[in-house]
């Protein structure tokens, strides 16, 4: 697929450790597989499924400042996963991915990885504030970290 946005990487928080370099090529990897699963979703005749995002910014931040954020923009003050904003900018909280992390039982790059296909899906106009929007958006999500672990 042609005319990939370019992702940026920026690391603003120094507690959380992980194969960054690992997270960094898997999302990359990705991004043709998310527009082939999603299709055009605005416009049927959309032809380029990254229109309007020529650059991603994946933005991993520590448990303050994503609370900061989350309070600013949704007027809640914890700290969250993913926060995505429509220009291409996605935050990721990586001590949530973290804690998350270890509950689940997997890696801390699994965890980020799905945290950036999760705002990546936002990107392209899923929702998850309805129980259909949820369900379609987790759908999405296993179907495409399933296919990401066969790669």
């Amino acid at each position: 697929m042609k005319n990939l946005p370019r992702l940026v990487w920026v690391n603003r928080q120094r507690r959380v450790k992980a194969n960054w370099p690992l997270v960094r090529r898997s999302i990359k990897a990705m991004l043709p597989r998310i527009a082939l699963e999603t299709g055009p979703r605005n416009d049927p005749d959309e032809r380029e499924l990254w229109t309007g995002h020529g650059e991603i910014s994946f933005i991993f931040l520590d448990d303050p400042a994503i609370s900061r954020v989350h309070a600013q923009f949704f007027n809640d003050p914890t700290p969250t996963d993913t926060i995505t904003f429509q220009h291409g900018e996605i935050l990721i909280g990586a001590e949530t991915a973290e804690r998350a992390a270890r509950e689940l039982g997997v890696s801390i790059e699994s965890e980020l990885i799905l945290y950036a296909l999760h705002g990546l899906l936002h990107l392209r106009g899923f929702e998850d504030k309805t129980e259909v929007g949820f369900a379609t958006m987790q759908n999405l999500q296993e179907k495409l970290v399933v296919t990401l672990r066969s790669e």
